[in-house]
C-alpha cells in the first residue's frame, strides 16, 4: 500500500533503490474506491467520537479492512480501537 511504501523510503539515502527492492519482495495494494470510502466513514465516526487518529493509520487500517487483510503491527494499542470497524490482527498483537 502506498502509505506504507511511502513510510518506509522516506528515510532511505536511495529512495527509488528502496522503493523497487520492497516492491520485489512484498505485493503493493494501492488505494480504490473501496478503500477511500471506508477510510472516510471511519474518519467521521472517530470525529464524531473524539476518537480521530493519524489519517496514515486510518488508510491503512481501511486496506486491510476492505481487502480482508489481518494487521500486523508493533502498534495494535494504538489500531484497537478500528476493531469496531472490522479490522483484525494477527494472533500475536
Amino acid at each position: 500500500m502506498e502509505i506504507t511504501l511511502y513510510e518506509f523510503i522516506r528515510g532511505c539515502k536511495n529512495v527509488r533503490e528502496a522503493k523497487e527492492l520492497l516492491e520485489s519482495a512484498f505485493i503493493v495494494v494501492f488505494h480504490d474506491n473501496d478503500v477511500l470510502v471506508k477510510a472516510s466513514e471511519i474518519w467521521i465516526e472517530l470525529r464524531r467520537t473524539g476518537e480521530l487518529i493519524d489519517e496514515r493509520d486510518i488508510l491503512i487500517a481501511s486496506v486491510a479492512i476492505v481487502k480482508n487483510f489481518k494487521l500486523l503491527t508493533r502498534n495494535a494499542k494504538h489500531f484497537k480501537k478500528l476493531e469496531r470497524f472490522g479490522l483484525k490482527f494477527y494472533e500475536d498483537n
